[in-house]
Order: structure tokens, then C-alpha cells, then sequence
């Protein structure tokens, strides 16, 4: 009995703290979700249904802010995927300095996104910025690279891959080296060319872990905030305030719990529905391999 209550101390502060900070502020949440809460006007907490999903899909900005993100993810995955698996194919062969080639490509992403941040937008700076200092000397004219809607979104863009490419890379350079030997060589002796062996044999065999690393990709994708925080602010206008930006705005600006609540669980669902998407491919690819 002693040595059964010894054990329960030792796992309490565990417990203690997913109660207090994950599954307390979980379910509170989901039960502002149906409520109209503004704690600046007083503590009464209103019961309205679905009227924040309502308002949610009524609300043109908050619109905005899901397009905005969609259109971030399927840019900037996209185009980190294939310059990882171009880095990868690339380091795989017997290239002379390739280990330190590879540390190099990894350290981006153990920088802290707030640190790029502040990184990116002094290199995108209008009067001071490295970027417009080298198109100068070219004789192209300084460009407002964050307060431009046309290039704002870009510039988030840009700091992203150049974090986030190295796991596209860590990943499937991993995935290159532990495809079956046999079959690659097989291919080589039947006369298959470099094209064709990563068309064909290449490709398909690593398909689960492409499948893989873009699902892990887009989730987190999906939660940027750091990078459009630091760099526009979600400027000029709304044209980079994405899904995460807006629900903090309502947060902290009109202090709208319910609402905010609201927002944050319609991201959710929506990653959360992506998620089995590449579940339902995922499994449909495995039962014909």
C-alpha cells in the first residue's frame, strides 16, 4: 500500500499540470465556444449557441484571414518540399564535403522563429535593408517589401522556407538513404535513367514519407503567427493577417473569449480535417503497396 501511494506522489505533479494548463483551458474553451464572454464588461458569461459560428462565417476578416493561411501553406510547403528534395537528391551521392554541407542546411531550423523574425525584416527593410542596398547596385529602384500587399505575403514566404526547408530535407534525404539497394541497382542494370529511377522506383517508394512530412508541415504551417506578427503585423491592411493573428487580435483587442474561442476551434477543425485527409491517402497508398 505504501509503495502504491509513493508512486501516485510521484505521477501527481504530472497530473497536476495537464489538469491546470491542457485539459482545464481545453474544455473552457469549448465551453466559450457556446457562450459570449467580454470579461472588460463584466464577469456574465452569456449562453449564445452557435451564434459565434454564425458570426465567425459571417465575418468577411475572419474569411480573409482563412484564405490568407491557405494560400501561405500551399505556397510555402510546396516550394519547401521541393527544394528539400532537391537538396536531398543532390547530398546523397559520394559529394565531396557533403556532412558539413548538411550541417549547414540544418541550422536554420534550430533558430528561434522570433530571432528570424527580426532577422528577415531588418534584411527587408526599405531604406536600411541589405536586399534593396544589393538591387541598387543593379540600378533597381527600393522596394517596400513588407508594407506592399503584392510582396508582404512573399516575405513571410521567404522566412519560412528559409527556416523550415531543412526538415523537408532532414526528412527525406533520410527516407533517400533507406530505399531498398537492390531494386535501385536493378533498375541502374536494366538501363532505367536518373529521371526515370526517381520517377519510378525513387518516388514511389518514398511516397509515405512525402505523404508524411507534408501532413507534419501543413499542421504546423497552418499555426503560423511569429513570423506574421513580427515581420507585417498582419499588414498593410489584412493582406497577411492570417487565421492565428486574427484570433489574437480579437483576444487581446476586443477581448471577445467566446468569439476568440470560436475562431481558434474552426482552426482546429480544419487542420484537424486535413489531418485525415492524408490519413484516408496515406492508408489507401499502403493497402496497394
Amino acid at each position: 500500500m505504501r509503495e502504491k501511494y509513493e508512486k501516485s506522489l510521484y505521477v501527481a505533479p504530472c497530473i497536476v499540470y495537464l489538469l491546470a494548463l491542457v485539459i482545464f483551458p481545453l474544455l473552457f474553451s469549448l465551453y466559450l465556444v457556446f457562450h459570449s464572454w467580454i470579461p472588460a464588461r463584466g464577469p456574465e458569461i452569456i449562453f449564445v449557441g452557435l451564434g459565434n459560428f454564425y458570426k465567425a462565417f459571417d465575418d468577411p476578416r475572419f474569411i480573409n484571414a482563412i484564405q490568407v493561411t491557405v494560400s501561405f501553406v500551399v505556397i510555402a510547403v510546396t516550394i519547401e518540399f521541393f527544394l528539400g528534395l532537391g537538396l536531398a537528391l543532390f547530398l546523397t551521392g559520394e559529394l565531396k564535403g557533403q556532412r558539413f554541407m548538411r550541417i549547414c542546411i540544418t541550422l536554420p531550423m534550430l533558430l528561434t522563429p522570433v530571432a528570424i523574425s527580426y532577422n528577415w525584416r531588418t534584411i527587408f527593410d526599405r531604406l536600411h535593408g541589405p536586399l534593396n542596398y544589393v538591387l541598387g547596385l543593379f540600378g533597381i529602384q527600393p522596394m517596400s517589401w513588407l508594407s506592399e500587399p503584392s510582396t508582404a505575403l512573399w516575405t513571410i514566404v521567404i522566412a519560412d522556407v528559409w527556416q523550415w526547408t531543412p526538415f523537408m530535407f532532414l526528412t527525406l534525404i533520410a527516407a533517400i538513404e533507406a530505399l531498398p539497394v537492390e531494386v535501385i541497382e536493378a533498375g541502374s542494370i536494366d538501363g532505367v535513367s536518373g529521371w526515370q529511377s526517381l520517377r519510378y522506383l525513387k518516388l514511389p517508394l518514398m511516397m509515405p514519407m512525402i505523404l508524411t512530412v507534408l501532413l507534419l508541415r501543413s499542421i504546423e504551417a497552418f499555426k503560423i503567427f511569429d513570423l506574421a506578427y513580427v515581420l507585417t503585423g498582419g499588414g498593410p491592411g489584412t493582406s497577411t493577417e492570417v487565421a492565428s493573428l486574427y484570433t489574437y487580435v480579437v483576444t487581446f483587442t476586443s477581448f471577445n473569449l467566446g468569439y476568440a474561442s470560436t475562431l481558434a476551434y474552426i482552426l482546429l477543425i480544419i487542420v484537424t480535417a486535413l489531418m485525415l485527409a492524408f490519413i484516408r491517402v496515406y492508408s489507401r497508398l499502403m493497402f496497394r503497396m
